[in-house]
């Protein structure tokens, strides 16, 4: 009877080693950069905020990974931001289309135009280079926007000889020619800006008039003379003195010239 235990002893001391070396061995727990370690977190404006005007800008910050531009990297040691407006993201894994709806960005802060007055959920969740998502955190936050609000339309793509309009939405806000403008509040007109190189709405300074910026007496706008490929134009609430208004009151939309 013995014997018959005499095999099974050493085995059982294999198996507590081998337990003893998975407890001691952090690499079998949750390894630096995988997707248990990454997390991002909207650090303002606070849930349940109001913002006035209608452009949010999120402030974030993360953890476990190195934030950079989309380059292709599927390491999952690097990877870029992405906000989600008033939906819910993609589950980890899955690939993170572009839309009017999803923003991507590599900064620490970002700026969401042409919202509605009323309240609005931003989810910002983290991807790599080829644009899929990593990791299972997410930060959520709802604002309450109170305006004044525009919304900016135009076409998808446009022919080079003929270009586009752009047509503006306005609420909360009298549209005037800035001729006519008392300046006492509630009026404004509409400036836009093709392709800048920033924010165009985070000035105290002046809009210029020249080939990158159009001043609007009315709410629709003719655009002409852009070159062939895809551009960004931004349509800028401003005063009298085409100042941008502050807290900004601002939209953009992409048009593709052929």
């Amino acid at each position: 009877m013995p014997t018959v235990f005499r095999p099974i002893l050493p085995l059982l001391a294999v198996l507590v080693l081998l337990a003893a070396c998975g407890r001691d061995n952090p690499t079998l727990d949750t390894p630096t950069g995988s997707p248990q370690a990454l997390s991002v977190n909207i650090t303002s404006p606070e849930n349940g905020a109001q913002v006035a005007g209608n452009v949010v800008v999120l402030t974030v910050e993360s953890e476990g990974i190195e934030i950079t531009d989309a380059d292709g990297d599927i390491s999952g040691e690097t990877g870029h931001y992405h906000v989600f407006i008033n939906q819910d993201p993609v589950a980890t894994g899955e690939t993170i289309s572009d839309g009017p709806e999803v923003i991507h960005f590599s900064e620490d802060t970002v700026a969401i135009p042409g919202l509605s007055v009323g309240m609005h959920k931003f989810t910002v969740v983290l991807g790599d280079g080829s644009e899929s998502r990593i990791g299972r955190g997410s930060s959520v936050i709802e604002v309450e926007v109170t305006g004044p609000s525009i919304e900016a339309t135009a076409p998808a793509t446009a022919p080079m000889a003929v270009g586009f309009t752009v047509e503006t939405a306005v609420t909360g806000v009298q549209i005037t020619d800035p001729e006519d403008d008392p300046g006492t509040g509630g009026t404004g007109h509409l400036d836009l800006v093709i392709d800048p190189r920033s924010d165009p709405f985070d000035t105290d300074q002046p809009l210029p008039a020249d080939s990158s910026h159009i001043h609007s007496t009315g709410t629709s706008t003719a655009v002409t003379g852009l070159i062939e490929g895809d551009h960004t134009i931004w349509v800028v609430l401003t005063d009298r003195n085409h100042v941008p208004v502050q807290p900004p009151v601002a939209d953009r939309v992409f048009v593709e010239i052929r």
